[in-house]
């Protein structure tokens, strides 16, 4: 039935801009949306444009019907993106994440001939503020978002932290980190294991 739900919203998406104007303005859709397959499409190929509107649309539909999150909160963060490089690809009570479609590499070590490299970042619910303010310091009530660089070993589904990114409120970088980091295993049904999955199923060699 989710399937089905988003087809429906991917086919208004590319075909109902221009003569569902007035439906557009009283559905749920964030409004910069709106007009976003056809701007992606002036820059990118179709399937492209398809796969990174459908995961705003999951975005959607699990901030404001599975977790019930604020309107506020879920308008701002998974309105459709217009840097068109920004996919969403999970959700809890704690943040959503994203990845940088147009910052992956790929590379080879001597274990292994698919390594993954990454940008992603999370902007964390009210809750996910509360709980980084209980684990690191009350500064963290103010924390907006979080931007990650990180490797994945697809042969051998591990992965490696390299840098991290603190953002408040007001866009200040109020912590950040470069690692040299040792490769670890993947938490189990985690947002780092949802990447794993989404980046090493579409690269094959």
């Amino acid at each position: 039935m989710k399937k089905l739900i988003v087809l429906l919203f991917l086919v208004f998406f590319l075909f109902g801009f221009k003569n569902s104007s007035d439906a557009l303005e009283s559905s749920n859709i964030p409004e910069n949306c709106r007009d976003y397959m056809s701007y992606c499409l002036k820059q990118k190929p179709r399937n492209y444009c398809t796969d990174i509107t459908e995961s705003y649309l999951y975005c959607w539909t699990g901030c404001k019907e599975l977790l019930k999150l604020s309107d506020n909160f879920c308008r701002k963060t998974c309105s459709c993106d217009l840097s068109l490089r920004w996919k969403f690809y999970w959700i809890n009570n704690f943040g959503v994440c994203f990845y940088d479609i147009e910052s992956i590499t790929w590379s080879s070590t001597w274990l292994s001939k698919r390594v993954a490299k990454v940008w992603w970042k999370i902007i964390y619910t009210e809750k996910g503020k509360e709980e980084m303010a209980r684990n690191f310091g009350e500064k963290y009530k103010k924390i907006d978002y979080s931007l990650a660089l990180n490797e994945f070993d697809c042969a051998t589904k591990k992965v490696r932290d390299l840098e991290l990114y603190n953002y408040f409120l007001d866009g200040e970088v109020v912590e950040n980190h470069t690692y040299s980091s040792s490769w670890k295993s993947i938490i189990p049904e985690s947002s780092l294991e949802a990447l794993f999955n989404e980046l090493c199923s579409k690269k094959n060699k």
